[in-house]
């Protein structure tokens, strides 16, 4: 038969055991690249070494797809055919990115490029700094706005996302604590 002093115990000890362990183990979570989390990497040299990520999956549709067209003499019957070839990139939002080069543009504004593809340094994503201060998000930069078109490559895409809110820049940051005791025991004093 269980007391209510014993199950207080256990669940006492339960309780401290959770804080223990959380207080060892990391917690990784992503968030909004702004001038505050960049000073807190290290400042813009230190940007090359970190993975960036995207707010949301986007998908580049090539804005001006390839046609080729054609015809054939069946029978008498002349058979044209139009052929459309259209590219279409997605990004996913777990799809490691690197910072390749910044610069402030003519509004005094940073913008960053992003490269998300493994072989090819062409393929970039701006990414501009949506005003200044430290607290302003990193929004995807559009050539087209109006239309979302993007210079990819040195091709136009047209830009979808899932979500309603704007394509921003993220970072992922695993963040520890951990805590440590120094134990000495006294050795007395006589007089």
């Amino acid at each position: 038969m269980k007391t209510k002093r014993s199950e207080a115990a256990y669940a006492g000890i339960l309780v401290l055991s959770f804080f223990l362990a959380l207080s060892f183990s990391g917690c990784a979570s992503t968030r909004a690249v702004t001038q505050n989390s960049i000073n807190d990497l290290g400042g813009h040299d230190a940007l090359p070494q970190y993975q960036f990520y995207l707010s949301a999956n986007v998908t580049l549709n090539d804005a001006e797809p390839y046609r080729e067209q054609k015809s054939s003499n069946v029978l008498g019957t002349m058979t044209i055919r139009d052929v459309v070839v259209r590219d279409k990139i997605k990004i996913r939002k777990r799809t490691m990115g690197a910072i390749l080069n910044s610069y402030i543009d003519a509004d005094n504004l940073e913008v960053l490029e992003v490269c998300f593809e493994e072989n090819d340094d062409t393929k970039r994503l701006f990414f501009k700094q949506a005003g200044p201060g430290l607290d302003h998000r990193y929004y995807l930069l559009y050539t087209e706005p109006t239309r979302r078109i993007v210079d990819y490559g040195g091709e136009p895409y047209v830009v979808s996302y899932s979500g309603g809110d704007r394509v921003y820049l993220r970072i992922k940051i695993l963040r520890r604590s951990t805590e440590k005791i120094n134990t000495r025991s006294a050795k007395g004093r006589r007089i």
